[in-house]
């Protein structure tokens, strides 16, 4: 069986970095808000805010992975996630 290996990790505490140290850094497509997070700052998202990173989840690419997000939704929500062209995690 092959190690497990983190590919990216976004804590996303006022920044896109990647914490892996495998530099699959985010940038912000839109205009970034920040309220109060569970640790320092979080994104505030409107609908056409996004971050998108170069990490590649296809699973033609990566066929075996989980992703986790962390998601507090202020009011009706239902949208896109997480996302890799036509395949996304619909809440």
């Amino acid at each position: 069986m092959p190690a497990i290996k983190l590919l990216a990790y976004y804590p996303l505490g006022g920044s896109v970095l990647d914490s892996s140290g495998n530099n699959y850094n985010g940038t912000v497509g839109g205009t970034a808000a920040y309220g109060v997070g569970y640790k320092d700052q979080a994104f505030s998202f409107n609908g056409a805010t996004y971050i998108s990173t170069l990490l590649n989840i296809d699973v033609s690419v990566q066929p075996q992975m989980t992703l986790g997000d962390c998601v507090r939704p202020s009011g009706f929500f239902y949208g896109q996630v997480i996302t890799h062209g036509n395949h996304s995690l619909n809440l």
